[in-house]
């Protein structure tokens, strides 16, 4: 192996193996051609095992963050159907709350024409607050005689 395939040779490696290489030339310095070719071969099967664990391991992080995210999207379509739930449970109960104040007010008439009524028939009747009409509308419940 004369010199410029050795300096080749040496190029081709990362600095950790080329300074393997160093050593090994070092530490036989009557080295067979055949030799050196072994030790280079050797050197770029732990790079290509080295760079297959490091793939490995990529893949690996790869399929984790792809599970973190459909695990997330998971997480927000659900998230997503209770807001919609909730929001139909808001519309029901707002639809609820307009029918029960319609039908307070139905009453709070209904309650000024009974007192009217007897008022004008000469009963004066005393009326406790009624759970559905506030303090308010009390006084102008009783005002209204």
């Amino acid at each position: 192996m004369n010199e410029s395939d050795l300096r080749t040779a040496l190029l081709i490696l990362p600095e950790d193996y080329r300074q393997n290489a160093f050593e090994f030339l070092t530490e036989h310095p009557d080295y067979a051609p055949e030799d050196f070719i072994d030790f280079i071969k050797d050197q770029l099967d732990q790079m290509q095992r080295a760079y297959e664990y490091e793939l490995q391991d990529k893949d690996d992080e790869i399929a984790s963050l792809e599970n973190d995210y459909e695990t997330v999207d998971y997480g927000y379509d659900d998230l997503q159907d209770e807001f919609e739930d909730l929001n139909d449970d808001y519309d029901k109960l707002e639809e609820k709350l307009e029918t029960v104040q319609e039908e307070k007010e139905t009453l709070e008439e209904y309650a000024f024409g009974l007192k009217d009524a007897l008022d004008k028939a000469g009963v004066y009747v005393e009326l406790k607050q009624p759970s559905c009409l506030s303090r308010k509308e009390l006084m102008n419940f009783y005002s209204r005689g």
